[in-house]
């Protein structure tokens, strides 16, 4: 009849958690039972039950418990006189899909995001609140603790005394603020899968390649000490290189032509370079930091738009060439053997 779970709230009282309710029937006054049967029963709105394959009359609703019955009712009032086939109420959590025929399967990618993502606080409600996000991150911390390094860990949720709303610059440091960032990709990978997601296809921006790479492979769980010892090693594998002997930087350029950007860049041979093709309106430029800035004028001056990056590094360049070969070299000792691929893995698309 209906698949409902809840997502466990923390302590008695606490106002914290969702719930989630799906229900499916074949048209409009089979949901409409359903929903009625739900508000005639509200004790029955919080229990577990079997899913039935996907039908042409649909309800979602992720609400906290405790609002769920009045989010129901409120479904139930839009969805008796819906005229068109889909209804989204984001701000209550609420959506609706009514068609002749269930919906045809679409494909599903999923996109690993790059150095940059990361924030300060980033996840911590999850990793509160479910165990496959903490033991990701508790691992990682761990693998650094064995080697007497600092935790990941600290550059989101921060030390005592420590401003955790201003991100520190280790944040995107290649020691532990990309390391931490795969990790927290594997975690939510592993958090999907658990709740049924499947991916049909997987890439990853810049960086995040490591997390799609390591995500296609089976028994991230079993080997999540494994990776994480490996992140830590690479991590470590950059100390020493972070700061480059000319000032570097990147910025996003974006509303601007492609051919009058290679002509900028073009001013300033092997001192600035295309890094980063994203797409038809996004380019990145990467480069010595006094040539970037004065792309920036120029390409600001010119209506187009430019958002500096916190990177001290021309990462995709050749000025990123020699580091590149000092993490090849960790590459090519990496201890981390790859188990073999799914038979039904996603394939890995790369950005090269």
């Amino acid at each position: 009849m209906a698949e409902r779970a809840r997502e466990q709230s923390g302590p008695p009282g606490s106002r914290r958690g969702v719930a989630l309710l799906l229900l499916t029937a074949p048209d409009r006054q089979g949901l409409l039972d359903k929903i009625d049967d739900l508000l005639a029963r509200p004790e029955a709105l919080l229990q577990s039950s079997g899913a039935t394959p996907l039908q042409g009359a649909r309800l979602a609703i992720a609400a906290p418990p405790q609002e769920l019955r009045a989010r129901l009712e409120i479904a139930r009032s839009r969805l008796a006189g819906l005229a068109r086939a889909r209804l989204t109420l984001r701000t209550s959590g609420i959506y609706l899909g009514l068609d002749a025929a269930p919906p045809a399967p679409r494909r599903v990618a999923f996109l690993f995001p790059g150095q940059g993502s990361q924030h300060p606080g980033m996840l911590q409600e999850l990793y509160q609140q479910t165990p496959i996000v903490r033991a990701w991150l508790d691992t990682l911390d761990a693998a650094y603790d064995r080697v007497g390094r600092p935790r990941p860990s600290e550059l989101i949720y921060g030390q005592e005394g420590q401003d955790a709303t201003a991100p520190p610059a280790a944040l995107f440091s290649m020691e532990r603020g990309a390391q931490l960032s795969t990790a927290v990709s594997l975690a939510l990978y592993d958090l999907v899968g658990h709740l049924g997601i499947r991916a049909d296809a997987l890439v990853g921006h810049s960086i995040g390649e490591h997390a799609a790479v390591l995500a296609a492979h089976a028994g991230n769980a079993d080997r999540r000490q494994a990776i994480c010892t490996e992140l830590c090693r690479l991590g470590l594998a950059s100390v020493g290189m972070e700061e480059p002997p000319v000032p570097e930087g990147m910025a996003a350029v974006s509303a601007f032509s492609r051919p009058q950007l290679e002509a900028i860049v073009a001013r300033h041979p092997q001192r600035l370079f295309i890094a980063m093709d994203n797409c038809p309106h996004q380019q990145v430029l990467a480069g010595e930091r006094a040539a970037l800035e004065e792309a920036m004028q120029t390409i600001v001056a010119a209506g187009g738009i430019c958002a500096p990056l916190p990177f001290v590094r021309a990462y995709h360049t050749p000025l990123f060439g020699a580091r590149a070969e000092r993490l090849a070299a960790w590459y090519s000792h990496m201890r981390l053997t790859p188990a073999p691929l799914r038979g039904d893995a996603p394939p890995v698309y790369s950005c090269l």
